[in-house]
């Protein structure tokens, strides 16, 4: 089995790079998607509420949901803040991608969406690396679509985001500013070229 790392900043099309994999038969872990239904799992709810409570106005919904745009409002800007929550959900995170490991590891290929791989020094962890890029008006358009986003907010994601595109470990650079039909021509010839090997 090999392990296959995708990274690269906010808005560099890991999602979709996840999904032209998982159209074409392969599994992929989206840490994203994953950490979205951890916020809904009552133990790391209530280590959230513990560590934020008194810190975050309106951290929880009346439905017992967290308010995940307060809490992010307020952990990107502040960077010890940040460091504790993806501390807390990291430790739920790692379970969850063993569990992944462990139902695929028969497979061939499987595949990882990770954005923070080289800030949580997981680099050494995978056999290969996808790194996106695209360029900074791209980027700023893309994430901007988002819901809950902001020009100011996303100063503060970027912050925190290094460009780790020149790292020797990076087995693939791929460029998303193309169309996708490009982008995924350029992935599967990578794909045909390491499985040959």
């Amino acid at each position: 089995m090999k392990k296959i790392a995708i990274t690269g900043n906010i808005g560099s099309g890991k999602t979709t790079v996840s999904n032209i994999l998982l159209r074409e038969g392969y599994e992929v872990f989206q840490c994203d998607k994953e950490i979205s239904k951890l916020y809904l799992c009552s133990d790391l709810k209530k280590e959230i509420k513990r560590t934020f409570n008194n810190k975050v106005e309106n951290l929880f919904f009346r439905n017992g949901k967290i308010n995940k745009k307060s809490l992010s409002d307020y952990v990107f800007s502040s960077p010890t803040s940040l460091r504790k929550l993806e501390k807390i959900v990291y430790s739920y995170l790692d379970i969850t991608k063993k569990n992944f490991l462990n139902r695929n590891k028969k497979k061939g290929f499987i595949f990882f969406d990770i954005p923070l791989l080289f800030e949580k020094k997981q680099e050494d962890d995978y056999h290969y690396i996808i790194y996106l890029v695209l360029n900074k008006e791209n980027q700023k358009k893309r994430v901007l679509k988002r819901k809950n986003m902001n020009e100011l907010k996303l100063k503060k994601i970027l912050k925190n985001q290094k460009d780790l595109s020149k790292s020797k470990k990076v087995s693939l650079l791929l460029d998303t500013n193309n169309k996708k039909a490009e982008v995924k021509k350029n992935l599967l010839s990578f794909l045909k070229k390491i499985k040959a090997t």
